[in-house]
């Protein structure tokens, strides 16, 4: 090195030195060398009589103590908020999960490893307090990026975008601030150690502490921040937690007040800039809006004379503003006026998944006397159906009822002439545990005599992504008695499954809504053609429901399809 050349702090204790703010404690600090024990036999009690001396206990921090919990509890609470980002462009599926964990373990992985190496070689209380105001920003910018980061994502993947569209956007999103909240537990541990005796307790000590702050943010996160206020807000919350953990680790005095109160400033800041809409675009007004642990749900009405049910960004309910009828304008449920051709009369009739509650209300209008169970998970649903779409409330042929839609047939009851199962998740993919061939079992326990299943599904007919409807057909065949054949005592050429195209003009690889129809006891296509035309006539069916039976596939069950049961139903992961 040349004569008289002055050397110069490396790395961040340089460039913290020249931020006069950031410099904050007059003394710097340096934890001592962790001292070794000597090995002194052991007093009566079996203590080290030179533990005392050499392992003394360090008064708490509790600055980094509350900063280890913060920033345990803010990275559960943010791998579970940032599904509800994803959810939208990407659905709720296995993918979206599996890919949202492992990047998540990625990141705590990386953080473990980066943060013990800055810890040794930079042990500085205003650098880990660096650390966790730059993983508050991190979470702090996701509602604002989120929605625009996923767009792209999803337009560069084009298809392949259900399998690596989650990988991507969450790496774009989640790996950073998860990479910065893993680096404070090993830095704190460093900080904190003073002794080797003593570094097992002290690692032990925050390692448990940042395990139950994540505990804390997986339960408030799930049971009280998603069920009262919207994903926005959740992880402004999350983010402003961490942000004024973090200022209160950068020491006291007037110059560590200036840095945390620019901390706070920024909080408020950020706290009430609203983040951008993801409403679809084109959607038109918007009429209510509301975050549920099951969906993003909007109403809104468009230029065009029509109202709109969305889940996310997923149309699910389009209905006419056109009185008095505000008649459903999505072409598949006209076809749930396909159950009085295969089971009439029908006495008692039970929805499940109520989405815009379009067919209970054509029910009632239709078919006066019939008793309806209207039956969803989602308790704010239910409540759209009868302020924005119609559904009548205390309607006394009418049973709102918030119950998942296995669970519900479970009950004890009376059975019903015909089920109408409409139940999906988020971008057309219906729960799993409704699609096996148990629970048609139970459905078809739970139906009356000469009772009636209809069923709507969203997939191709044809190739792979016909596979979804290939599965549900040969499941339901099955269950209801198609396979390996009708019994003995149907009558010829009678099915216990039916299926129908609503568009029947796509072509076959294309995705649409397929409606199965499956009737307890088997009977011919012909009966069904006769009694909907002789409802017809009398005034009790549509005539245009009587057209829709020209829809009718005339398939049969594939055998080698996949069957589907509570074991083996992978229906997240089938293309449609």
């Amino acid at each position: 090195m040349p004569v008289g050349r002055k050397t110069r702090p490396d790395g961040p204790r340089f460039f913290l030195s020249r931020i006069s703010f950031l410099n904050c404690p007059p003394r710097r600090y340096n934890p001592p060398p962790m001292p070794k024990t000597p090995n002194v036999p052991p007093g009566p009690g079996g203590e080290s009589a030179a533990a005392p001396a050499a392992a003394v206990a360090r008064r708490a921090d509790w600055p980094l103590l509350i900063l280890v919990f913060t920033a345990g509890f803010v990275l559960m609470g943010f791998e579970i908020a940032g599904s509800r980002v994803l959810a939208p462009f990407f659905g709720n599926s296995i993918y979206v999960w599996g890919a949202l964990i492992g990047i998540v373990l990625a990141a705590l992985g990386l953080g473990y490893w980066w943060g013990g190496r800055v810890a040794d070689r930079w042990p500085l209380r205003q650098l880990l307090g660096g650390i966790g105001i730059g993983a508050a920003a991190g979470v702090f910018a996701v509602p604002y990026i989120g929605p625009a980061v996923c767009q792209a994502v999803s337009g560069v993947f084009g298809e392949a975008g259900v399998l690596w569209g989650p990988v991507a956007a969450s790496a774009l999103l989640f790996l950073l601030p998860g990479i910065l909240l893993g680096m404070v537990s090993p830095f704190a541990i460093r900080l904190q150690a003073q002794a080797v005796e003593s570094l097992g307790r002290t690692a032990g000590l925050l390692y448990a502490l940042s395990t139950i702050g994540s505990f804390a943010g997986t339960f408030v996160t799930t049971f009280v921040l998603i069920p009262w206020i919207g994903m926005s807000l959740i992880l402004k919350v999350l983010g402003g937690a961490m942000m004024v953990a973090s200022a209160l680790t950068l020491g006291t005095g007037l110059r560590a007040a200036i840095p945390a109160a620019c901390c706070l400033f920024v909080s408020a800041v950020w706290a009430v800039t609203p983040a951008p809409p993801a409403l679809p675009p084109g959607a038109g007004s918007t009429l209510f809006e509301a975050e549920t642990p099951y969906h993003h749900i909007y109403v809104a009405d468009s230029a065009y004379g029509s109202r709109y049910l969305y889940f996310n960004r997923f149309v699910e309910t389009q209905i006419s503003l056109d009185p008095p009828d505000h008649r459903g304008l999505s072409e598949y449920t006209k076809f749930f006026h396909l159950a009085p051709a295969f089971a009439w009369p029908i006495r008692r009739a039970c929805f499940i998944g109520a989405g815009g509650g379009v067919g209970p209300r054509e029910f009632l209008q239709r078919y006066p006397g019939v008793k309806i169970d209207c039956v969803d998970i989602d308790p704010v649903v239910l409540e759209v159906c009868q302020r924005y779409f119609h559904v009548p409330r205390n309607h006394p042929d009418l049973a709102m009822i918030e119950a998942d839609g296995r669970m519900f047939l479970r009950r004890k009851g009376a059975p019903y002439d015909a089920i109408v199962l409409d139940a999906f998740t988020i971008g057309g993919r219906i729960p799993f545990h409704l699609t096996t061939r148990e629970y048609f079992g139970e459905i078809r326990d739970r139906l009356a005599p000469g009772g009636v299943l209809v069923m709507n599904v969203i997939s191709g007919l044809e190739g792979e992504k016909g596979t979804m409807f290939r599965a549900v057909h040969r499941t339901m065949a099955e269950a209801f008695g198609d396979l390996p054949a009708p019994g003995a005592g149907a009558p010829a050429g009678a099915r216990h499954v039916h299926v129908f195209d609503v568009h029947k003009w796509l072509g076959g690889g294309q995705s649409r809504n397929v409606i199965f129809v499956a009737c307890r006891d088997a009977q011919a296509f012909e009966a069904a053609v006769a009694r909907a035309k002789g409802l017809a006539g009398a005034g009790t069916l549509a005539e245009s429901a009587v057209a829709l039976l020209d829809n009718r596939l005339d398939r049969a069950p594939d055998p080698g399809a996949i069957r589907l049961t509570d074991d083996f139903a992978p229906v997240e992961t089938m293309p449609f």
